[in-house]
C-alpha cells in the first residue's frame, strides 16, 4: 500500500473523548452532523487535495463523541433497519473451518483489473479507493455480482513523501474537518459494509483520532477492517471497546509480486487459519495475485479450507468479544 506526505504538524493537546458534559456532547454532535450534510461531500472531493495545514489544523482537538447508534438514523438508513454491515453482507458460510477471508484492495484506478477481480469467487471482498475516477460504476458491477464492498479509506502514513490521496485523514486535523473528510469518502458510492485503511501507518496509531472516526463508523452501522499497516495500530482495541464489528489483517499476500512469494504468503494464510480457526488475508489487484488466487482458492477448498466473507470474520470477532 502506498503512503504519503504529512503536510501539517501536530499542535497542542487533545481533550479525551467523553470529557464533555453529556448535554454539550449532544449539542456539538448535532452541529457536526449538520456540517457533514449533503453538499459537503462534493466540495471536499473537489478541494480535498490540500494536505492538512494552515486554517485546517486545530491548535487542539476537542474530542466529541457523535450521537449513539441510530440517534439520529445514519444517512440513508431508517430507524430500526439492520446496520449496513449486515444489510449488504453476503450470507454467512456454514461449516467447521478453518476459515479464510480474502480482501482485494486498492481497486478503482484500473477498470480492467476490477473486471479481473470480479471473476474471483464472490466471497472475496473488494475494497475501492473513493477518489478513483469512475469508481461508482465499478462498485455497481461488483455489487451486482454479489461481492461485499469496502471503502478503502485514505489515512496518514508515516512516510512524508507518500500521498494517500484526496480527503485523506490526518491526525493534525480538527474534529470537524476529520468528520467532513470522512463523510466525503463515505458519500462517493453506496452499498458498502464498512471500511479498511489505505496506508494509515501513522493515523491508526493516534488513539484520539481513531476513536472519533470509529465512533462515527459505528453510528453509521459499518464494520472496520484494520489493514494493520502499523504493528502499533490501535484500531482493533478501540473497535473492541466501542463494541462494533471489526477484523484485522493477518497476512499481506503480495508485498512482493513474485509468484513464488505470493504462493508462500498464501500458504502462511492457510497455516494461520488452521492454527487459529480464522485468518484474514489482504492482496492487491496485481495480475500475479489474481492469477494465483484463481488457481489456489479451489486447491485450498479441496484441502478443507473454507473461504468466508469479511463480514463473517468481523461477526466472529464481535462474538469473541461478547457482543453482536
Amino acid at each position: 500500500m502506498a503512503q504519503n506526505r504529512r503536510a501539517g504538524r501536530r499542535k497542542g493537546g487533545r481533550r479525551r473523548l467523553g470529557s464533555l458534559p453529556p448535554y454539550a456532547a449532544l449539542v456539538m454532535g448535532a452541529v457536526l452532523g449538520a456540517l457533514v450534510a449533503v453538499g459537503a461531500a462534493e466540495l471536499l472531493l473537489r478541494d480535498g487535495l490540500q494536505a492538512p495545514g494552515g486554517e485546517e489544523v486545530a491548535a487542539a482537538r476537542v474530542a466529541v463523541a457523535p450521537p449513539p447508534l441510530a440517534k439520529p438514523a445514519p444517512p440513508g438508513r431508517k430507524p430500526g433497519a439492520p446496520p449496513d454491515w449486515r444489510r449488504y453482507a453476503r450470507p454467512a458460510q456454514s461449516g467447521s473451518g478453518p476459515f479464510l477471508a480474502v480482501v482485494i484492495d486498492d481497486l478503482g484506478h484500473d477498470p480492467a483489473l476490477t473486471r479481473r477481480a470480479v471473476r474471483l469467487p464472490p466471497d472475496v471482498a473488494l475494497a475501492f479507493l473513493p477518489y478513483a475516477p469512475g469508481v461508482r460504476g465499478q462498485v455497481a458491477v461488483a455489487r451486482k455480482k454479489g461481492f461485499e464492498v469496502l471503502v478503502h479509506l485514505p489515512m496518514e502514513p508515516d512516510e512524508a513523501h507518500m500521498d494517500p490521496g484526496p480527503n485523506a485523514l490526518y491526525g493534525a486535523l480538527d474534529n470537524r474537518t476529520l468528520l467532513r473528510r470522512l463523510d466525503a469518502n463515505l458519500s462517493v458510492f453506496p452499498g458498502y459494509i464498512g471500511v479498511n485503511n489505505h496506508m494509515g501507518s501513522r493515523f491508526t496509531r493516534d488513539a484520539g483520532a481513531m476513536t472519533l472516526v470509529l465512533t462515527e463508523l459505528r453510528r453509521r452501522g459499518l464494520l472496520f477492517l484494520d489493514s494493520r499497516t502499523s504493528p502499533d495500530s490501535v484500531g482493533a482495541s478501540i473497535a473492541r471497546e466501542l463494541e462494533m464489528p471489526w477484523a484485522g489483517r493477518d497476512v499481506f499476500l503480495d508485498n512482493s509480486r513474485e509468484p513464488a512469494d505470493i504462493r508462500r504468503q498464501l500458504a502462511e494464510a492457510e497455516r494461520r487459519a488452521r492454527e487459529t480457526g480464522l485468518a484474514v488475508a489482504i492482496g492487491h489487484p496485481y495480475p500475479e495475485t489474481l492469477d494465483l488466487l484463481e488457481e489456489w482458492l479451489p486447491e485450498a477448498a479441496s484441502r478443507g479450507l473454507e473461504l468466508v466473507p469479511i463480514s463473517q470474520a468481523a461477526a466472529a470477532s464481535a462474538a469473541v468479544a461478547g457482543f453482536r
